[in-house]
């Protein structure tokens, strides 16, 4: 019975404890998010940027009868998927 007031109190903190940390936590998985989506179209920016690269060295090493294995590299390049 003496031991009630300070069972409460204790419980009461924990609660108000537990709350914030899953706000606190809520916001660092939110935060993490948005920096992995810009991390992403950053990639993706990149890699249409590689594909427009392969597809001019593609073009380029066609008409000029390049080394066979640098049109493989290009029409692979070229071929990458950006998801568009």
């Amino acid at each position: 019975m003496a031991n009630e007031p300070i069972i409460k109190a204790l419980q009461t903190f924990k609660e108000r404890n537990e709350s914030s940390e899953a706000v606190d936590n809520e916001q660092e998985l939110q935060s993490t998010v948005v920096q992995l989506s810009e991390r992403v179209q950053y990639l993706e920016t990149l890699l249409t940027e590689v594909s427009k690269i392969g597809g001019a060295l593609k073009s380029q090493t066609r008409t000029s009868g390049g080394d066979p294995n640098v049109i493989r590299l290009a029409e692979k390049l070229a071929a990458i998927d950006t998801m568009d």
